[in-house]
């Protein structure tokens, strides 16, 4: 009698929490994982800028009767040329170009990450980059060895142009074991070379699974299946507090589907 009520009153509990729309499968759904683009030669993106006018980011347009002019939305169309494999880690070229013929801005980046037993990236992160910008009638270039600089792999802020190369370090060990967590959070040191003298500098990466609660929904442009709750937000803190960016990125797309910082916002738009 008494493994009859048992039964009966887990039955009974099951079918409160159906008709409550209770997903069953939630306590066994699988933890939240870090994923890795698995970038090939020949692929290719196109992400759009939001550059908000210095007049509306720094002053309000009321004060001295002055009107904002139109934000800038440029885009930059982003296409791997190369890949190599040295040992255990694959290097992949990325070439950074304005889809307007007559803008001089571009970057030449570099990634690097690690391979696993079935050749696959089980990390990625920004290695090296050349930033180009025009300065009247010259371009300047600024020259980056960011695993220099921090003798490993490290989150990439980049404060140098307006062109959208943020990126972290994703790493698939970085995800938590099971699903009992929101997020994890890591710091890691570098140093930067400030006036000829080398100053040390740190970045914490945090981040936040489960994004579909945080309201970023309206800003990501392409097709993303948010019942799934796949996305994966990534903060960017540089120590000096003077930057912080924000990245969500989603398996299905190479690169991340929406990103804001200081220099103003950006979207992955095909």
């Amino acid at each position: 009698m008494m493994i009859m009520r048992t039964l009966a009153t887990a039955l009974s509990t099951l079918l409160v929490m159906a008709c409550c729309g209770f997903d069953l499968m939630a306590a066994e759904s699988a933890p939240p994982k870090i994923y890795v683009p698995q970038w090939k030669k020949g692929d290719t993106w196109t992400v759009e800028c939001d550059m908000p006018d210095a007049l509306v980011a720094k002053r309000p347009p009321w004060l001295d009767n002055r009107k904002p002019n139109s934000s800038r939305h440029p885009r930059w169309v982003f296409t791997v040329d190369k890949l190599a494999d040295m040992g255990r880690f694959r290097l992949i070229s990325v070439q950074v170009r304005r889809d307007d013929p007559k803008a001089r801005s571009s970057a030449d980046l570099v990634f690097s990450g690690r391979l696993d037993a079935a050749g696959l990236l089980a990390s990625l992160f920004l290695y090296k980059a050349v930033y180009r910008y025009p300065a009247g009638v010259e371009v300047n270039s600024i020259r980056k060895d960011y695993n220099r600089q921090s003798n490993g792999p490290f989150p990439v802020i980049n404060d140098e142009t307006d062109a959208p190369t943020d990126f972290p370090c994703l790493n698939v060990v970085d995800s938590p074991a099971d699903a009992s967590g929101d997020g994890i959070w890591k710091e890691y040191q570098a140093t930067d070379l400030v006036d000829k003298d080398l100053r040390s500098r740190s970045v914490r990466q945090t981040t936040i699974f489960a994004t579909a609660k945080m309201q970023f929904g309206e800003q990501i442009k392409v097709p993303v299946d948010r019942s799934l709750n796949q996305d994966v937000y990534m903060k960017l803190l540089h120590a000096s507090g003077n930057y912080t960016v924000r990245l969500v990125f989603n398996p299905a797309y190479p690169w991340p589907v929406y990103g804001e910082g200081p220099k103003g916002r950006y979207w992955l738009v095909k």
